[in-house]
Formats: C-alpha cells, structure tokens, sequence
C-alpha cells in the first residue's frame, strides 16, 4: 500500500462522516465511511489536509 499524502475530510452535519486516503496522484488509497448519511446526502463541509502537517501536529502535541 502506498503512503498516504494527502487525507479528504468530508463533514455532515458538523460530524466527521468519511476520510479518505489519497496518494501524491491523488489516487484513492484506502476510505473510512463512518455511516453518519446517506450516500445521496452531499456533505456539508470538506478539507483537503497534506497528511505531513498532521502527523507534524500529532507530534507537537505529543
């Protein structure tokens, strides 16, 4: 499995509903859908995040 490079938060409702892991092509590594909507239901809030910074901020706060 490639490393992921960048993580795609999406939010329903002000609650984390799926994350997924996208390569430095962008490309899908691996998703987590939480089940929080329906599939229909288009999310209220995204993020893009380099995954780099999180795990740089995960160490800050360790």
């Amino acid at each position: 499995m490639a490393d992921p490079n960048w993580v795609f938060v999406e939010r329903f409702q002000g609650r984390m509903r799926r994350v997924t892991l996208l390569d430095d092509n962008f490309e899908v590594i691996a998703t987590h859908d939480r089940g929080i909507a329906s599939a229909e239901l288009v999310s209220d809030e995204c993020q893009l995040l380099r995954a780099v910074e999180l795990e740089e901020a995960a160490l800050k706060s360790a």
